[in-house]
């Protein structure tokens, strides 16, 4: 794990986060002499590249006291999308580090994996559709998820209670039934 020093444990010169000038942050992870080199002139970090001293993964990680600063102050002066297209270019691996939200943007998703769903307040959220792909058959919203409640009635009768065992945990405030009264439009009251 990055956070924990694994990479420089395991032998890796460079194999952590580092923050980006839009506050993000990128995942890099040079672990060969190639992207060392390739990432060093990208960066102008040429020094670094031609010190005998970091001419191996071994020897960078003994030095992270000298590579981790220069190459966190260039993470810092650029933005992820910047540096991402950089290291991309340049073929040294790296993941961004995103949140779910992310998600919602991202292009792989967005070309049919993430379906739209009513909200309980009447607003549409994208959710991910489950992980099938089929030539036979396409997957859609079939239902839209259920209000707070509103099944509470059925699922407690299947379950064996009585109407009056039913109004008793409703009224004291164990469950919540008949879910949302909708106005016109799929809005709740």
């Amino acid at each position: 794990m990055p956070e924990r020093g694994m990479g420089s444990r395991l032998g890796w010169g460079v194999y952590q986060l580092f923050k980006t000038a839009d506050d993000r942050q990128v995942f890099i992870a040079i672990t060969s002499n190639g992207h060392w080199q390739r990432f060093c002139e990208e960066f102008g970090l040429e020094d670094l590249a031609a010190d005998p001293e970091l001419d191996s993964n071994a020897k960078r990680a003994a030095n992270h006291h000298r590579t981790i600063p220069r190459i966190e102050a260039v993470a810092a002066s650029l933005t992820a999308a910047e540096l991402i297209e950089r290291m991309e270019r340049v073929q040294v691996p790296y993941a961004p580090l995103n949140n779910p939200f992310d998600l919602l943007s991202d292009p792989q998703l967005n070309s049919g994996k993430l379906m739209e769903v009513q909200t309980e307040a009447g607003a549409t959220i994208k959710t991910a559709g489950a992980p099938v792909a089929s030539n036979n058959f396409t997957l859609s919203v079939r239902h839209q998820p259920p209000g707070l409640g509103q099944h509470t009635r059925e699922v407690l009768r299947e379950m064996g209670y009585s109407e009056s065992e039913i109004e008793a945990l409703a009224a004291s405030g164990a469950v919540r039934l008949d879910g949302p009264v909708l106005l016109s439009g799929g809005r709740p009251s």
